[in-house]
């Protein structure tokens, strides 16, 4: 949702009258990307949390830095520095929208990509 508000965020300024009044403000559109983005670390902590959970029951272990758990891990840390970044730098509304963008295809290049490439026992979706 956050990355389709980014989307709806850069594509404003190309759109129809008609059109332009069905969006909310862009102040509006950057709080609700702002609000689901902190849902997305949240969800996303807790998949890493319940993620080691499961290996350890099934592996003996909560970690082995294989390619899925190590992009996993890059994908969380990627959003709590967005998140970071546009409290403490104070981040552009552009800028934001394009990092939200880019985050969302480090995303589904980590849980749609990896598994593909990787050797190692841990396949993720395939």
């Amino acid at each position: 949702i956050a990355t389709g508000l980014a989307i709806a965020f850069l594509l404003s300024p190309y759109i129809g009258e008609q059109m332009k009044q069905r969006l909310p403000a862009s102040r509006i559109i950057i709080e609700y990307m702002n609000q689901f983005l902190l849902v997305a670390l949240i969800f996303d902590s807790l998949m890493l949390m319940a993620g080691a959970i499961w290996a350890q029951d099934a592996w003996g272990r909560f970690w082995a830095w294989d390619p899925l758990e190590t992009w996993a891990l890059i994908c969380w840390l990627s959003i709590g520095l967005l998140l970071h970044i546009r409290v403490a730098w104070k981040l552009p509304d552009l800028g934001y929208s394009w990092f939200v963008i880019s985050i969302f295809v480090l995303a589904f290049a980590t849980f749609f990509g990896v598994p593909f490439i990787s050797i190692a026992p841990h396949q993720g979706v395939v």
